[in-house]
């Protein structure tokens, strides 16, 4: 079945005909935000938590109610239908290839593959094995990203044209060393969803040039190699620019914003903020705090990508995020990291 690239939809995990039996891989932070997810959708059966770290498995299957285990092949010769992997980035290639060869479906955390061919190889093997595979970008299930979508769709259709994109994505609370070792770095792990949004937004076409500029302050980053603040920008064909603005560390909380400019005029997606309620004195005024991390911020949408995946399975939906979708924004992840590298323009 077709659906659109981006996914809204009326939510009600009260009754399903079908319950899909799920093991999660990986006992770490995304795991445990699948499982917060889990204890509010029906359509699973949540059985196994794997990991090799058997201490976290056993902590987290007891928040989720559920058996553990480090062995990975038992597992997957039980009667599960689906894994969701939420492992260290290194090891997604692996292991997708590994569930789809045992005749499971997958939900993967991005990236899946290192290179284009891994990518290949993984959404090939699926499709030979009739099996779903779903990469987890997770604001094309959130409902503000998807607004703004249909708002630029109407745009387009009505004759309207785009001159800028600004994407801004500012982590908080600045991620630990041990995850970041094990990233890939801030284009793959934190830019990636702005450029897989962004290539949503100008319907999938390459940028014809990029260039990037980075800047780490801070001591700890700087002693492992890692970029603390990047500033991207892309230009098309057409001439619209992109810009791209990423931080590790926002002190003022988890910063998700996108700003597009054209003929048409202007729109902003902001700051989801706890309650809007303001307040005003002879001091100034005061808001409400901003969502203050990734799990609170993309709550609703990790349900949405849980439900989709449910569809795809049972309702034989198509994959929203395809194998050229996947692809593109590896191709830009490395126009980025090589224009860091060498320091200067990358045409494509």
């Amino acid at each position: 079945m077709n659906k659109s690239h981006s996914y809204n939809s009326e939510l009600n995990f009260t009754f399903d005909e079908e319950i899909i039996n799920l093991a999660i891989i990986g006992a770490g932070r995304a795991g445990a935000f699948h499982v917060q997810s889990l204890s509010i959708n029906k359509q699973y059966n949540l059985k196994f938590i794997v990991d090799l770290d058997i201490i976290k498995a056993k902590s987290l299957a007891q928040d989720a109610k559920c058996d553990y285990s480090d062995d990975l092949d038992y597992i997957l010769s039980s009667n599960i239908n689906c894994v969701i992997i939420c492992t260290t980035t290194p090891t997604h290639y692996k292991l997708t290839i590994k569930c789809l060869e045992a005749g499971k479906h997958v939900l993967c955390e991005k990236p899946i593959g290192k290179t284009c061919d891994e990518i290949h190889n993984c959404f090939s093997l699926a499709k030979k094995n009739n099996l779903k595979l779903l990469i987890a970008y997770q604001k094309r299930f959130d409902k503000h990203y998807n607004k703004l979508y249909e708002l630029l769709q109407q745009k387009k259709e009505q004759g309207h044209i785009i001159n800028n994109i600004q994407c801004i994505t500012r982590d908080h609370p600045l991620p630990t060393i041990t995850y970041l070792s094990t990233s890939n770095g801030i284009v793959e792990d934190m830019i990636s969803h702005d450029i897989d949004i962004t290539n949503l937004f100008m319907n999938f076409k390459y940028p014809i040039k990029i260039i990037a500029f980075t800047d780490t302050k801070n001591l700890s980053l700087k002693e492992n190699n890692e970029i603390e603040n990047i500033q991207i920008m892309m230009q098309y064909q057409d001439g619209t620019i992109v810009n791209l603005s990423g931080s590790r560390d926002a002190k003022h909380g988890y910063d998700q914003r996108v700003e597009v400019f054209g003929d048409f005029g202007l729109y902003h997606l902001e700051n989801q903020i706890d309650n809007n309620i303001s307040y005003y004195d002879t001091n100034g005024s005061n808001y409400s705090k901003m969502n203050y991390s990734f799990k609170q911020r993309y709550k609703d949408a990790y349900i949405k990508e849980l439900d989709y995946m449910y569809k795809m399975i049972v309702n034989d939906y198509e994959p929203l995020i395809k194998e050229e979708h996947v692809i593109l924004t590896k191709n830009i992840c490395n126009a980025i990291n090589l224009s860091i590298k060498e320091n200067r323009i990358v045409y494509i």
